[in-house]
């Protein structure tokens, strides 16, 4: 191995040798050139990354050293023609030919100069010149050179660019059939031009005619080759090689199939999803990734086949046909209507593309559609995301992604008057706030941090019911009709609403399918896709979302992609708070393109923005200006914002010049300017004031100025209009959330627990914490608690058994509540956006908890066997299993209660005590029942006290200490055996049974209790400590004929009750008890 390494890094040393004279080479013959052209630096450029490509050397300080130094050129050529093979001398020889024809002809000094360096190198004039020829002769035959070579040597050249075919499993375009040679081919270029180098024995046919052997060949457009019947083209070609190192994937998805070819390296692979697809004949299974090979044929099941060449040459048209199809289908099913790219039975009409507009076409029979209320009955022209679609009475429009999108009915203007809004401390947040938004507009609220504007989109959202005023649309009250109106509404937080670990694509899915379970998957993913493609993420289909931190997405795509999840309902009316916040200029531009296209489509789309660059600036419609205070101090489209505050321009006299020169380029800074523009003395000395107990700089024109004179310009402009009503309070509003039918609500279940194991699993901190905290919790606590007196270790004489049980079953609750309590907190703010979706609160929470519950059986499966082993515990693995399973769901309900309830991570801290001790306190083990306060008792004669009920550690350890006590498998298996002996006495007393059979009968239970004595060894299987204590408490239990702590028996009413089943009852009680609250507080009390 060692020799092995060191001619290995001998070999690289002699690499890096060579090709430092290959560049010295280039560098003296283009030194030498009077006018070195542009040209011939790209093609040096080209070489030179193809040469060190091979070594770990920067050819950039590479080449100024060679520039800069004297070098003897004779000794270059000594090296190069003792460590060139044949094949290279040859490539760099064409080099300098195509060098030197930059100018489309030859001189007479280059030519010789070539054929010189051609006799120094010891290369045939016919290895080059008909190249030569060729150029300048301008032939149209491909020149073809030869050249005795062995093709495999490549494999050791000092340029790294070539792409070779063949059937070994190094080829870059390999393929399966081992007849082929395995170099049968290779391809290369220099500038512009494409070589074919031909092996001794190839197979290879160039235009359909057999290739001179050991040739290299210059192709031209129009030449193809042939190899194993597969015909490659010169476009094909040329791709092959300016893709040959880079990695990609191609997708293929349409309604009727779903797969993706992966290249890596010089290997292609297959991943099918969806539908039937065959490779050599034989069906590819979904989910399964297959190698392929350039010979093989690939089939969709209804296409023609197809192989790898194909795809490569139509790389960058795959998928494009799908973006502007010539034809659309219309189709109705299950009373759903969408287009579809292929015809089906349950198509109704056809959509066709003439020219360069789309024409509908007459309906099937049974069916009328109108184009612009305008009945169809021959071809009729329909501009997408303009022209209404009307079918059976429901209105459509076809957006830019062919999609059909309901339109229910039309908002013209929303109309915003005389807002008032005061927060809970009686702070005014916004101030007599009036506008009005028409259809199309985009509408940019601007203002300083803090003046109102995220609250302001808050209101109109309806997040926020205002004090005050009235928001109209179309007329129609907003809020008496807010569930008519919320269908058709879009609020985008300024906040990441995302799941970090759910992919783009998932993140989408989830909110559609949770949204509309009751509409087919197949619709929901072609609208995901359209979504994915509208916003400019169709290529992070697949990337998990990630933290903010992590990167997976930049803060531009995790914008959009909060975008799009609200666009996944085609919302009439889009409110977005902050949507360029933190971003870069492109990313911001990105994303105004992206709100101004929605524009395009007929929607009304609000924005908050903080400072926008002109360019911005200039593509609102409508642009709100706001002051501290909630105070509206300008309303307009862009071009009158400027010379509305010249008034104000006028009387400045600091910073004048400055701030008329911003007013110049038409930047936003200058509103801010000028709005706060401060208070100066006659000596230019800033002026101060006492505002809210904080002395602060005095403004020139107070937020009251700027409220009173766009005041004063509303009423001049509305002087002849009546006002509307605005003197009353904002009516207090009721969401009417729809009934599910049950199908739908078993969708939604499942795609929230599909939702909450997808994120759980793929949090790797939460993987480890399951599959190794657990058992390496009990292999700790079991090796403590292995406790012997003598010299051998006995389970029988373990009096840690109590200790083992509480300390597990305190350590389950904490797990529990570990994995729980952060479940809701994290993604409180994506709660209270899913509830005004009217999403089932139930089923988030049922999803949540059946996952987490999951979780904990994994752990209390791999908790109980590690013990166990360690501790030499028989026969108990249900019921431990069971108990430790019960602690973890009491500790995931505490955990989900205190997630509700809870604002901040800090305060996590601090409650996780005050849930925990109580449970060490009143469970039992640490302090008597007998030993405590006696004021905890409400009932003297009681044995527990009251307060000690409701602790769910006091039920877990008396139930699991009971059943180690008197359910183990020889306890379980005694009393069936005892059972029988009871039955046998009451036959035997009833006369049912004579006293022979009765002996008989005896004889046998006594033979089978001694069996179950020596299979199940109570020495070995029962410990004697929790047995003696159990067994106190049960005599006592049945002298006094009341319950005892640790008893084996709970008495209810006149009925005797096993203490294991019964406790096991109580805290599946106070798991329901303890989700209510939960459940209840999520859907009627839950808050930002």
């Amino acid at each position: 191995m060692l020799k092995g390494a060191v001619f290995q890094r001998q070999d690289q040393e002699r690499l890096k040798k060579t090709i430092d004279m290959v560049t010295r080479l280039y560098v003296h013959i283009l030194k030498r050139d009077e006018r070195i052209s542009s040209t011939e630096i790209n093609i040096l450029y080209s070489l030179l990354t193809n040469l060190f490509a091979q070594v770990d050397v920067s050819w950039e300080a590479y080449v100024k050293q060679i520039v800069e130094s004297d070098y003897d050129i004779a000794e270059v050529f000594t090296h190069l023609d003792r460590h060139l093979s044949v094949f290279d001398k040859t490539r760099v020889i064409q080099s300098l030919v195509i060098m030197a024809r930059t100018e489309d002809d030859f001189a007479i000094s280059e030519l010789t100069e070539i054929m010189e360096l051609g006799k120094k190198l010891n290369i045939s004039t016919d290895q080059f010149l008909p190249l030569i020829d060729h150029f300048d002769h301008k032939l149209s035959t491909p020149p073809s050179i030869t050249c005795r070579h062995h093709l495999s040597h490549i494999r050791h050249s000092v340029f790294s660019d070539y792409v070779v075919f063949g059937s070994t499993s190094s080829a870059d375009i390999a393929f399966r059939d081992e007849n082929l040679n395995p170099y049968e081919c290779a391809l290369y270029a220099i500038d512009k031009h494409l070589f074919l180098c031909v092996s001794a024995s190839s197979n290879v046919m160039l235009n359909g005619n057999p290739v001179a052997v050991n040739s290299i060949i210059l192709l031209s457009k129009d030449n193809y080759i042939s190899l194993k019947n597969r015909d490659y083209s010169y476009n094909c070609l040329e791709k092959m090689y300016l893709l040959r190192d880079e990695e990609d994937d191609i997708v293929f998805r349409k309604s009727s199939y779903d797969f993706t070819v992966h290249k890596s390296q010089n290997s292609y692979s297959f991943l099918v999803s969806g539908g039937s697809v065959a490779l050599n004949g034989k069906e590819m299974s979904h989910g399964r990734r297959y190698e392929v090979f350039f010979d093989d044929t690939m089939q969709i099941r209804g296409y023609a086949p197809f192989h790898l060449g194909m795809v490569i040459e139509h790389r960058s048209i795959i998928g494009v046909e799908d973006y502007v199809p010539q034809k659309l289908y219309v189709c109705f099913d299950k009373g759903f209507y969408s287009t579809c790219r292929e015809d089906s039975d349950k198509s109704i009409a056809v959509i066709e593309l003439r020219g360069q507009i789309y024409h509908v076409l007459p309906p099937k029979k049974g069916f009328s559609i109108f184009v612009n209320r305008k009945v169809v009955t021959d071809a009729s022209p329909i501009n997408l995301n303009k022209d209404i679609l009307t079918i059976g009475k429901r209105n459509f429009r076809i957006n830019n992604l062919y999609d059909l999108i309901e339109t229910p009915f039309e908002i013209e203007t929303l109309s915003v008057t005389d807002i008032k809004h005061y927060f809970a401390d009686g702070k005014l947040a916004l101030d007599s706030i009036s506008f009005e938004a028409e259809r199309g507009q985009l509408v940019a609220i601007m203002g300083q941090s803090g003046c109102g504007k995220s609250t302001l989109t808050k209101v109109l959202s309806t997040e926020i019911n205002p004090s005050y005023g009235q928001i109209t649309v179309d007329g129609k009250d907003l809020y008496s009709n807010i569930n008519y109106f919320l269908e058709h509404m879009a609020y985008v937080p300024q906040d990441d609403l995302l799941y970090p670990n759910l992919s783009v694509y998932e993140n989408l899915w989830y909110r559609i399918r949770l949204r509309m379970p009751h509409i087919q998957q197949a619709l929901l993913k072609q609208k995901v896709n359209n979504i994915l493609n509208q916003v400019g993420l169709s290529h992070h289909r697949d990337t998990i979302v990630g933290e903010f931190k992590k990167k997976n997405l930049s803060g531009g795509e995790r914008k959009r992609l909060n975008i799009a999840l609200e666009l996944l309902f085609e919302p009439t009316i889009i409110i977005c708070d902050e949507p360029t916040s933190g971003l870069s200029f492109n990313d911001a531009e990105q994303i105004i393109d992206i709100l101004t296209t929605l524009c395009q489509q007929g929607k009304i789309v609000i924005i908050t923005i903080h400072q926008p660059n002109s360019s911005i600036y200039r593509k609102f419609d409508r642009v709100l200006m706001m002051d501290m205070g909630g105070k509206l101090a300008f309303y307009g489209n862009p071009t009158e914002s400027f010379p509305y505050f010249d008034e104000e321009l006028s009387q400045l006299t600091i910073r004048r010049a400055e701030i008329e020169r911003k007013r110049q380029l038409m930047t936003s800074d200058y509103f801010y300017d000028i709005i706060t523009y401060p208070e100066f003395t006659s000596r230019g000395d800033p002026v101060y004031e006492q505002y809210q107990k904080q002395v602060q700089q005095k403004r020139r024109f107070s937020p009251d100025y700027w409220r009173d004179k766009f005041k004063r310009k509303m009423l001049f402009e509305l002087m002849q209009n009546e006002s509307p009503d605005t003197g009353g309070r904002a009516a207090g509003f009721k969401r009417i959330k729809k009934r599910l039918s049950p199908r739908s609500y078993l969708v939604s279940l499942w795609s929230f627990i599909s939702r909450s194991f997808r994120m759980k699993i793929r949090n790797n901190t939460n993987n480890l914490i399951t599959f190794f905290e657990a058992p390496l919790l009990g292999l700790i606590i079991s090796f403590i608690l292995r406790f012997t007196t003598s010299g051998s270790y006995s389970y029988h004489d373990n009096s840690n058994i109590f200790i083992y049980i509480f300390v597990s079953i305190i350590a389950f609750i904490f797990l529990g509540m570990s994995n729980s309590i952060e479940e809701i907190l994290r993604e409180r703010k994506i709660i209270l956006r899913e509830r005004l979706m009217n999403l089932k609160m139930s089923s988030y929470q049922l999803s949540k908890l059946l996952i987490l519950a999951l979780f904990g059986l994994i752990q209390a499966i791999l908790y109980h066997f590690i013990a166990a082993l360690v501790l030499d515990i028989r026969g108990l693995a249900f019921y431990n299993v069971m108990y430790f399973f019960f602690a973890s769901l009491i500790g995931n309900s505490l955990g989900l209660l205190t997630s509700a309830f809870i604002k901040e991570n800090r305060a996590i801290i601090n409650l996780l005590p005050l849930i925990l001790i109580p449970q060490i306190i009143f469970g039992g083990a640490v302090i008597e029942f007998e030993r405590m306060n006696r004021s905890l008792k409400l009932y003297e004669k009681h044995p527990v006290p009251e307060v000690v009920q409701l602790i769910p550690s006091r039920w877990l350890f008396e139930g699991l200490t009971t059943a180690y006590a008197k359910n183990t498998k020889f306890h379980r298996a005694l009393a069936r055996v005892q059972k029988k002996e009871l039955t046998y006495l009451q036959n035997f007393r009833n006369a049912t049974m004579n006293y022979d059979e009765f002996q008989t009968k005896r004889s046998e239970l006594y033979h089978a209790k001694s069996e179950i004595a020596e299979k199940w060894d109570p020495d070995q299987i029962m410990n004697s400590y929790l047995n003696s204590a159990v067994s106190l408490m049960d005599g006592r239990v049945l002298n006094s004929d009341r319950n005892e702590f640790l008893s084996s028996y709970k008495l209810l009413g006149t009925k005797r009750h096993r203490t294991w089943t019964f406790n096991a009852m109580v805290i599946l009680f106070y798991v329901l008890c303890l989700n209510l609250i939960t459940w209840t507080k999520l859907k009627y009390f839950f808050k930002e």
